[in-house]
């Protein structure tokens, strides 16, 4: 609490004395713009008419009511907010400058609210604005820890002030805050307090058909089913709400119209304001109620945009009461994504209200209301907004009417035709299907071709004129596709079949695509006539396929079940055959006078000056091995000789290492593209002359480092 507090009485003559002037200020309200306006223009009242200081000469005359119509003030039609009967659409500042109440030791809001005046005002007006948000401190209204003559003077000073905004010819928001600088304890919903809040404020402002109740700021509940449930209802949970049971909007509404508060009426979407995906609409017996966004998070881009301010604007009036960007964002995207939102915004008819104009160092640069902006030394978005303002000064804003009379002109199981009634200043149209867009047609009419049979749909469309305002929904158009009639048609057979030789016990089938009027769905594979399985794809493996000779048929089925007819491949497996190389031995050195026959499971072998087997000499053999080799993948495939002395290998019928001249002890190599688990012949050669005998055949390929190639990926035949 503030030491500087003023004592009792004179609180209570403060209290009184505020409570007289806004009474005056009501009926001054006209003066005091025109007063604003010349003082603008450089001109000065007419020494006939006095100037009544709103602040200083509080006024006494009593009020004359003006006639009551259904059209004054602020209103709602349909998407649309209306004042006085017309399409508006705001464009104006948020303002902290009454958020902090005397006892707050807030100096960001001391500082807001010691330069609140006409100065101010006429700065917003120079800005083009026409609409203030004033943030109001929800305990400072209603806490009961603060002596009720402090709540009393914080209560007055707001009137007070909304009353001298109002005078200046603004449309005044004014929004209950639990938060910072108001000195709230910052809840995520509503509460108790909330409802005496509005209990302390909505009498003394409600008379007033040009200020609007924005009922609590920023709800931070998730937008999922139960966070929006709480949102509405209020409770305990999911949100705890620091121990103090949420009150719902729901109650929220009711209980301001109970108070006989006509006034529009502003909910807060969730999460800050920046989420209305699955928001529930409020029931308002006046029908006068807006909601709030906060669309600080923008630079998703125009689909997260629809999804989350587009597509409840076609159906209930948006606000966005708070935007900016700060300077740390400029050459990045919010800065290069803001004219766009704005764009957006204004084309679905979505007020804006930059934040904050009595903050420096976001909208403004300094107490001068120079709109800040990147690349000056403060940077931000206020020349963007200022700019943004000011384009509206002969540009249309106000959006079509939502097309009328949207019906089915053709209802098929593969079609559904709509038609509507064209309005005057239409350009174009937007068709929604369940809520996703699906076509932007030029004229009234749109044929959606994607629909399935027997199958409910919710078909809608917005209007959009030649200056790109999009309107709101027309009346919801259900239907049901009727069932298709049954499909006998099979499809067509599949493409020519190709079967490859993987292993000794693996087939590889490719086939192209089948057709069908309806869709091809599946490919049914058999073998010898037993169906092993049905597959999306144009492709399957067999394994464990026996050795001998297979046929292979594959088909085509449909949605209906309905089968095309085969289309064939034959393939022969050999038998197994025995891992390794056959490996023949010569007692010479040019691959004559065979001696003998064997298996060898690799080719590894240092005999130094020994003999491989005992009927050849220990010098001058040689040795021929062969088989097939398996790569274990697609690729290019190095092959590694090292012999002493000559050696030569053979790959698919391709000289691959050829190193075939005596020498001592050396490594040569040689490559070749290979398919995976595909058997290609291979034959190497070696002949030992004198000394040590040395002969290894190594590789290396995809996934596989240099090894000695091992017996599991040779064949002896």
């Amino acid at each position: 609490m503030s030491a500087a507090r003023p004592g009792r009485r004179a609180l209570r003559s403060r209290v009184s004395a505020v409570l007289l002037l806004v009474g005056a200020l009501l009926v001054g309200s006209l003066l005091v713009a025109s007063l604003l306006v010349a003082t603008r223009l450089g001109g000065t009242p007419a020494a006939a008419e006095p100037v009544i200081d709103p602040v200083t000469e509080p006024v006494t005359e009593s009020v004359t009511e003006l006639p009551a119509g259904p059209a004054a003030g602020l209103g709602v039609s349909g998407n649309l907010l209306l004042r006085d009967g017309e399409p508006f659409l705001p464009r104006g500042f948020n303002m902290i400058g009454l958020l902090t109440p005397d006892w707050c030791p807030r100096t960001t809001g001391i500082a807001a609210r010691e330069h609140f005046g006409p100065e101010e005002l006429a700065a917003a007006a120079a800005w083009s604005a026409d609409t203030l948000r004033f943030q109001v401190s929800q305990r400072g209204l209603a806490d009961p820890d603060i002596p009720a003559e402090d709540r009393a003077v914080y209560l007055a000073s707001v009137v007070e002030r909304v009353g001298v905004a109002r005078a200046a010819g603004f449309v005044v928001i004014v929004s209950m805050q639990d938060q910072y600088y108001g000195c709230g304890d910052v809840h995520p919903l509503p509460s108790a307090a909330t409802v005496d809040a509005w209990s302390a404020l909505a009498p003394a402002l409600m008379a007033d058909p040009l200020v609007a109740f924005e009922l609590f700021n920023e709800p931070r509940n998730e937008d999922d089913a139960a966070g929006w449930a709480q949102w509405l209802s209020g409770g305990s949970t999911p949100d705890a709400n620091l121990g103090d049971v949420a009150v719902g909007h729901q109650a929220l509404v009711d209980h301001v119209r109970g108070l006989g508060a006509t006034n529009l009426l502003i909910a807060d979407a969730a999460r800050l304001g920046e989420r209305t995906t699955g928001m529930p609409r409020l029931v308002d017996p006046l029908g006068t109620l807006a909601y709030g966004i906060h669309p600080y998070y923008f630079i998703r881009g125009p689909s997260w945009w629809d999804e989350q301010y587009g597509d409840a604007a076609a159906e209930v009036p948006l606000l966005a009461t708070e935007w900016n960007y700060l300077r740390g964002v400029c050459g990045q995207a919010q800065q290069q994504m803001a004219p766009d939102l704005l764009d957006y915004l204004r084309r679905h008819h979505i007020g804006v209200f930059g934040h904050a104009f009595d903050v420096p160092g976001t909208t403004i640069a300094d107490w001068t209301w120079t709109p800040s902006e990147c690349g000056s030394a403060v940077g931000g978005s206020g020349q963007v907004l200022r700019a943004y303002f000011a384009s509206f000064d002969g540009l249309d804003v106000t959006p079509p009417a939502s097309p009328l009379d949207l019906q089915a002109t053709e209802l098929a199981a593969d079609r559904v035709s709509l038609g509507w009634t064209a309005a005057a200043d239409d350009a174009s149209y937007v068709v929604l299907r369940d809520g996703e867009v699906i076509g932007e047609p030029t004229g009234p009419a749109w044929t959606d071709t994607t629909v399935r049979g027997a199958t409910g749909y919710v078909f809608t469309v917005r209007a959009v004129d030649a200056a790109g305002n999009v309107s709101g929904n027309a009346v919801a158009l259900e239907v049901t596709t009727p069932a298709p009639p049954p499909d006998t048609t099979p499809p067509s057979p599949p493409g020519p079949v190709t079967a490859r030789l993987d292993s000794a016990t693996q087939v590889t089938l490719r086939w192209a695509a089948a057709t069908d009027d309806v869709g091809v769905v599946g490919y049914r594979i058999a073998r010898d006539d037993v169906v092993l399985r049905t597959v999306t794809g144009l492709a399957t493996t067999d394994s464990g396929v026996a050795a001998g000779p297979h046929t292979y048929v594959v088909t085509a089925v449909d949605d209906a079940g309905n089968e095309s007819p085969g289309s064939t491949a034959a393939v022969v497996v050999p038998a197994t055959a025995p891992r390794g190389l056959t490996g023949t031995y010569f007692d010479t050195a040019t691959l004559t006078t065979q001696r003998a026959v064997r298996a060898d499971q690799t080719v590894n072998f240092g005999w130094g000056t020994g003999r491989p087997v005992s009927s050849v000499a220990p010098d001058t053999f040689s040795v021929r091995w062969t088989g097939r080799i398996l790569p274990p993948a697609d690729g290019t495939w190095t092959f590694y000789a090292s012999s002493d002395d000559a050696i030569r290998v053979w790959v698919d019928g391709r000289l691959v290492v050829d190193d075939w001249t005596p020498h001592a002890l050396r490594e040569a190599r040689g490559s070749i593209a290979l398919s995976a688990n595909r058997s290609y012949e291979i034959r190497i050669e070696y002949v030992e002359r004198t000394a040590a005998a040395i002969a290894r055949l190594s590789w290396s390929g995809p996934g596989t480092a240099k090894q000695i190639v091992p017996a599991g990926r040779l064949l002896s035949r």
